[in-house]
Order: structure tokens, then sequence, then C-alpha cells
């Protein structure tokens, strides 16, 4: 039987970036993943002459340092395009925090002092969130510099909009960066809701000059340079425990790999009731807990024969909900009558080809709609809903697309469920009850549901590519430590 220090599950961003930590920390790390090359449920599909992203690939941020001298960047236009349903609203919110305020001001009647004041509290959320950094509790510290930020840090987002008496068309506009990430606004935590915006407006997003393929390939050449070892078409079997330790990895075909600590970039579903050769021990259920609030991913993919500006597209990034309810819209979501897009991304081809890459994806929550289909009733009803949904995008761009579609890909719950998603297609997750605020420290059991395996990515839930490649970072630098420990 093969023997590693340190064996990664899972090539997703974060086991990508946990497997190149522990090689560059002199560990002996191998990485194992089920599909032909590394991704996951964010990988890279290339289908004639496009390649699709199964998960948008960009960060909401600079680059990490062991990707930015890699490869060659760039800022897209930050500006978001929302379009209401009902075709009252048609708004782009520019970048830049001030120019988002004045763009809320002028659409929103009597919003400006109620969207300035939740900029002021997300700033005052970021200080507090890098204040405690290292430190356990912030005591009275903490109250004394940040006294709004403790009063809001254990409510949702809804509970504070509506505390900040915010207008409910402005209040929707807010929310609509999150619909594209299957996210519950009434039971999402608001600094969890609130940094991230402040960040991406004041930052902008950054992605790959050669698409988000290239950062999947960086990563995984940085790792085998460092001298890591990476094993495709390797699906898990079972993850073997001894005296209450996972020990062993056993692959499909029954081989064999020990490991010091095993880190899995997997759903914990798939993890703890799938993979553990004996029953998860109780305290493992935190880890699992989260997962009645499950999105499914559904995405369709069109390689298009005509350049954007060609056929009218006029903005790269473009959400669609329903402004005049928020809850109804994310309720509408768990049903197969909604079929259209929440969030639309257009790229063009790289210099000198022709045509653009259009990705039109949607977030399932629950995945109740999608339960219980046979595998032939799954593929007619998959193909009906993409349909749909490239209607209600046509519709809302204000643009046709006949005659210029070459290659379309669907990807429904199965698909992702194959790529590396839960085992019903899930490729986010969120706590069951309202998020807790995001700087209480997470219980060890939490992350590391027994001795030997610890849950990163996927396992952990992480919405962002920037949180997902930290998370692989922090749990590889555990993983070291503990081993460092068991050598002294």
């Amino acid at each position: 039987m093969t023997q590693y220090d340190i064996l990664v599950i899972g090539a997703g961003p974060a086991g990508l970036a946990a497997a190149l930590q522990a090689a560059k920390g002199g560990a002996r790390t191998l990485l194992v993943d089920p599909n032909d090359g590394p991704g996951g449920s964010w990988r890279p599909l290339k289908k004639g002459r496009f390649v699709f992203e199964a998960r948008p690939l960009w960060l909401n941020g600079p680059p990490p340092k062991e990707l930015a001298e890699q490869l060659e960047w760039k800022k897209p236009d930050p500006a978001r395009v929302l379009v209401s349903r009902d075709g009252e609203l048609d708004l782009t919110l520019p970048g830049g925090v001030q120019p988002f305020v004045e763009a809320m001001a002028g659409c929103c009647q009597g919003s400006r002092e109620s969207v300035e004041d939740f900029f002021e509290l997300a700033g005052e959320a970021e200080k507090a969130l890098e204040y405690l950094k290292g430190r356990k509790s912030g005591g009275l510290g903490l109250l004394r510099r940040f006294p709004r930020f403790v009063r809001c840090a254990s409510h949702t987002v809804d509970e504070v909009l509506a505390a900040l008496q915010m207008p409910k068309r402005a209040a929707a506009c807010l929310k609509a960066e999150f619909y594209p990430y299957g996210c519950d606004c009434g039971g999402m935590n608001f600094v969890s809701f609130a940094v991230p915006l402040l960040r991406r407006l004041r930052e902008g997003m950054t992605l790959p000059e050669k698409g988000g393929a290239a950062l999947l390939l960086a990563l995984e050449r940085e790792f085998l340079e460092a001298g890591g070892t990476v094993w495709y078409h390797a699906p898990v079997e079972k993850i073997l425990t001894r005296q209450g330790r996972a020990v062993v990895v056993r692959l499909a075909g029954g081989y064999e790999v020990g490991a010091g600590q095993i880190l899995a970039d997997a759903h914990p579903r798939q993890v703890l009731n799938g993979w553990l050769s004996e029953p998860a021990p109780e305290n493992a259920g935190k880890a699992a807990g989260a997962l009645g609030k499950g999105a499914v991913g559904f995405s369709v993919f069109l390689g298009l024969s005509r350049s954007a500006r060609s056929l009218g597209i006029r903005q790269e990034c473009l959400t669609i909900q329903d402004f005049a309810d928020s809850a109804r819209e994310y309720q509408a979501r768990k049903s197969l009558e909604h079929s259209g897009p929440c969030f639309a991304r257009c790229l063009p081809l790289p210099e000198g080809e022709k045509g653009c890459v259009l990705s039109l994806y949607a977030l399932y929550p629950g995945g109740e709609a999608w339960a219980d289909l046979s595998e032939e009733k799954y593929q007619a009803v998959k193909n009906a809903v993409a349909a749909k949904m490239v209607a209600a995008y046509e519709k809302a761009a204000h643009v046709r697309l006949t005659g210029a579609l070459e290659e379309v890909f669907v990807a429904g719950p199965a698909e992702y469920a194959l790529w590396g998603g839960g085992p019903q297609g899930e490729i986010l997750w969120q706590d069951a009850p309202a998020c807790p605020p995001p700087f209480l420290e997470r219980e060890e059991e939490e992350l590391w549901p027994l001795p030997g395996l610890r849950l990163c990515g996927q396992g952990s839930g992480a919405f962002w590519l920037e949180t997902a490649l930290a998370e692989g970072r922090e749990a590889a630098g555990e993983a070291l430590a503990k081993r460092k420990e068991v050598a002294r």
C-alpha cells in the first residue's frame, strides 16, 4: 500500500490550493480526483472551439500571491445590469462605492441615506473583522471601537436592511448581488453579505487574461513542480478508519492509499455519509448539518459565432430577478416553473477569433425540483428548462440569438454531481439556521469531523473562489502543523 503524508481528495480550487501548500511545506502529497482534469464543480468544459466555465472563475479583489506572477490578469468593467421580470427596471450599477450609491439614489427614490448608511456599516464590519484576526474574542475593545458592528453582527441581511429603513426597491437591488449564489437573505448573516459586496465594489473583479482554465492549470503546474503527485480518473470509494482516525483512502477498483492527514474538497454529505467505512461520530453532524439549504446547479452554455456587439449584447454581467418581492424570488427558485437564469455572463473569444461565449447560471435551493426524475425524464426536463432559460435571457437582454448558435451545452444537477458537487448536484450549501457571525471561531469538529480528516472548499461551504483558495491553504497549514506534532 502506498503511503503519503497528506492526501487531498478533490481537485477543485480549494483542493488544488491545499495540495500546493502541503507540497511546498515539505509533505509527500497526493491529489486524487474522479475527473480527467482540475476544477471539480468549477471545471472548464471544452466543446468545439469554445471553453465554458461550470462556475464563474473570477476573484473579488487581487489574485493570491501564488498566482499573481504566474498569470496575466485583467479587470473587466465592474458594472452590473439588473433587469426586473416585470420589465419596469433596467438598471446599470457601476463599480466604485460612490458611483454605486449615486446610481441607487437616482433609481430608487428616497434611498440615498439608507444606502450610504449600509456602506458605512459594511466598512465598520470590515475593520472589525480585521481587528478580530488572531483574537479569540473582541471583549470590551470590540464594543468600544465598533459598537454598530456588535449590534448587527448576529442579524440577517433582511433584519439589518429593515432596521436601516431602506426602501424595498433599493433593498432588492442590493440583494440581487447575491441571488447568483442561491442565498436566502432572510437567513444569511449581514456581515457575510455586506463585506464582500463592499470589497467587490471597491476593488473590482479580477480574472485571468486567458480564462479560468488558466488559473486551475497554473495551480496544478505549481503543485507538480513542488514535487506533488496527482491522480485523475481516481474516484474515492471509501475512507477507512482505525480507532476513530481516518488513515486510508480506498479508490474505485480497491486500490488503497495510506495518509497521515486527509483533506477533502468534497461535499460533506458525500464524505461523512457516503465514504466513511464506519458511521460518522455524533459530533461530525455539525459539519454536515447544513445540508437542508443546499443549492443545486443548472447552467446553459452557448458558443456563439458572432461577437457580443453584433448581437446587441451590451453588458458582460446581467442579473435577472423579481424586484417587486425578493422573498418571492427566492421561493420561486425552488420550482421548475422558475426557469429563467439568475445570472448571465458574456465573454469574448481570444483575440483573432470570431464569436463569444454566453453562460447562463441558475441555482435551485434545496434541489427538490429535480428530485426523483428518471434518466429519460431528466433529460427531457433539462432540455425544456434550458430552452426557457435562453428565451428568458433574450427577453431580458433584448437580443435574438437565433442564427448565432454554434455550440450548446446544458449542465444540470446530474452533471454537477458527476464533476464533484454534492450527491444531488449541490454546488453550494449554507448553515441550516441563520448564518452565525463570521468572527466566531468554528469549532474544530466542524472542519475536523474526526482525527486525520479535514473538510475544506466544497466540504466547508465556500461561496467565493477566493474563499475556496484561502480555505485550501488554511487546511494544508493545519495538516502540516499536526504532522509536525506527530513527528515530535
